[in-house]
């Protein structure tokens, strides 16, 4: 599987793979993976996120605390092939929020 062109069977592998740890250990409930000009996009419904230090306990915190972003790419790079990686996109943040979805952008690195 070619990373560099992120094609559809990596894109779809990767849904598999976070679907699969969603389901084990819950996180959200709603969410999306998208994929345009060879990046990767993960868009959580922010207020339905399970694990969200603001939205669920009310933190009132500089800054974002969320483990998703590090998370995720952590347990996908896991189990990608050899050779296919994602990274946090460099020069952004890892979460960045916009129209009720908290977004996680990634490139193959």
């Amino acid at each position: 599987t070619d990373s560099k062109d992120g094609n559809e069977s990596t894109l779809d592998n990767i849904k598999s793979i976070f679907d699969f740890f969603n389901n084990e250990l819950n996180l959200v409930k709603e969410y999306s993976i998208e994929q345009s000009d060879g990046f990767l996009k993960l868009f959580v419904k922010s207020d339905l996120c399970k694990v969200c230090p603001k939205g669920l306990g009310g933190a009132d915190l500089k800054g974002s605390l969320c483990i998703i972003p590090h998370l995720s790419m952590h347990l996908i790079n896991h189990y990608l092939p050899a050779g296919v990686k994602i990274t946090l996109k460099r020069d952004e943040p890892a979460l960045l929020k916009e129209h009720g979805n908290c977004i996680s952008n990634y490139e193959f690195g």
